[in-house]
């Protein structure tokens, strides 16, 4: 018997949706589920591409995770392991939304507020697009050269919006900036 939320369909109602592309990680995925409950923002779809779906590990994660009964979330198998299908794939199930989410499942997010200020420009109708970065973090280590670099690196890229007025005017990209660290 399927889950309750396997779906095949490729619809979606709700204005803010997330996909997250997995294969073989459901520790993971459960840990990055668990993050995204505890944001501020409220997201009304969670969409899992599952490139392994014959383990049925990421069915076992997603069947005992609060989420599911939180947030409409929908199971999407794939027998590609390929990012960019799976992506697509989720983008097809989304179709609808006003705003589609890309996390990596392997992704920790740093703080309650995170996703909010992430997307903030789109919800202010400033940008049409936005992006980030994301940066290697070592806790329980002391700080090396390398992850002071990487540091640096994430303390100055914090994100960018792009604006669709801009990219016609100019006929090409132009980055807006956008502050989503720590604060």
């Amino acid at each position: 018997m399927q889950p309750s939320f396997f779906v095949e369909s490729t619809s979606c109602s709700p204005a803010l949706a997330l996909c997250v592309c997995t294969y073989r990680r459901p520790t993971l995925l459960a840990r990055l589920l668990s993050d995204v409950l505890d944001q501020s923002l409220h997201l009304d779809r969670v969409i899992v591409v599952d490139g392994d779906p014959s383990s049925g590990e990421v069915v076992a994660a997603l069947e005992s995770h609060p989420i599911t009964r939180r947030i409409d979330t929908s199971y999407v198998p794939s027998n590609h392991a390929n990012l960019a299908y799976q992506r697509y794939q989720g983008w097809r199930v989304a179709q609808g939304c006003r705003v589609l989410l890309y996390l990596d499942d392997d992704l920790r997010i740093p703080g309650r507020d995170h996703l909010r200020r992430l997307l903030s420009p789109l919800f202010a109708e400033t940008a049409d697009a936005v992006a980030t970065t994301a940066a290697i973090v070592f806790p329980d280590r002391s700080e090396s050269e390398p992850q002071r670099q990487l540091n640096e690196l994430r303390r100055s890229s914090r994100g960018r919006g792009l604006s669709r007025s801009r990219l016609a005017r100019r006929g090409r990209p132009s980055a807006l900036p956008l502050d989503c660290g720590p604060g």
